[in-house]
């Protein structure tokens, strides 16, 4: 099998190539083009998901800015934004976590919920048997309020709007 073929020319080079490791590094080489031409587009798409994920997050952040039982999630140079984290405000809510996921899931929001804290799976509790959420609090508590909103680079202003108001009006029904 040939990985590379002849580009502007019209003669094979010398060595055989018959599998990778007989390749090497030939800048006329087709599959040496594609890949720069790959890597190139790469960045430049990558560049344009982060602006995109920084835009759609403050959006949120400016949405929930006023609102008492979302806690913003911390922003700081190099966040990519890859998740928005939202934190409940517990006090202010008459429902947990869990209540307020599902009213967003039945509106048809695809939230999630990450970082479930170690001691939770089965292999860490038989593994470790002082893994128990009385010797780590905080974890916890933080993974008992927070609930990951939609975020991706594709999604249109229509998307977040609705996400916005479905928080918005699932808090205002549990409001305390």
């Amino acid at each position: 099998m040939e990985w590379t073929e002849p580009h502007g020319t019209d003669t094979l080079p010398q060595e055989p190539r018959g599998n990778m490791t007989s390749l090497r590094p030939d800048t006329s080489s087709t599959c040496r083009t594609f890949l720069q031409h790959w890597a190139a587009h790469s960045y430049r798409a990558a560049d344009e998901f982060d602006t995109k994920r920084k835009q759609h997050a403050a959006f949120y952040n400016r949405a929930f800015a006023d609102t008492d039982f979302v806690e913003l999630p911390p922003d700081s140079e190099g966040n990519s934004w890859h998740l928005y984290l939202m934190r409940l405000n517990s006090e202010k809510l008459d429902c947990d976590r869990n209540t307020f996921a599902k009213e967003l899931q039945h509106s048809g929001i695809g939230i999630s919920v990450h970082f479930i804290p170690l001691f939770q799976f089965t292999y860490w509790k038989n593994l470790y048997k002082d893994f128990t959420a009385e010797n780590y609090p905080n974890a916890m508590k933080a993974y008992s309020r927070t609930i990951t909103l939609p975020l991706w680079p594709d999604m249109t202003q229509q998307m977040l709007e609705r996400v916005v108001q479905c928080v918005k009006e699932t808090g205002e029904r549990h409001h305390a």
